[in-house]
C-alpha cells in the first residue's frame, strides 16, 4: 500500500511539473520570422467607386472613398 501511495505521489509531481512547463512555455514563446508567396495566376480586380470626390490634387488633403472591390 505504502508503495501505491509513493508512486501515485511521484506521478502526480511529476504531471504537476509537466503541466507547470507547458504553461510557462505557452505563455512566454515569441518569435520574428518571413515569408514569400508566389502567384501561379493573375486575376483582374474590379473597382466599384460609390463616392464622389473632388478637389484631389498631388500634394492635397487626403479624401475618404467608399466602394467595393472584388477579383
Amino acid at each position: 500500500m505504502k508503495i501505491k501511495r509513493k508512486v501515485a505521489v511521484l506521478v502526480g509531481a511529476a504531471v504537476g511539473l509537466g503541466l507547470g512547463v507547458a504553461v510557462i512555455a505557452y505563455w512566454s514563446q515569441g518569435g520574428t520570422g518571413t515569408g514569400t508567396a508566389t502567384l501561379t495566376t493573375t486575376t483582374g480586380i474590379t473597382v466599384l467607386q460609390t463616392s464622389t470626390v473632388t478637389g484631389l490634387y498631388p500634394g492635397g488633403t487626403a479624401a475618404l472613398l467608399s466602394g467595393t472591390f472584388t477579383n
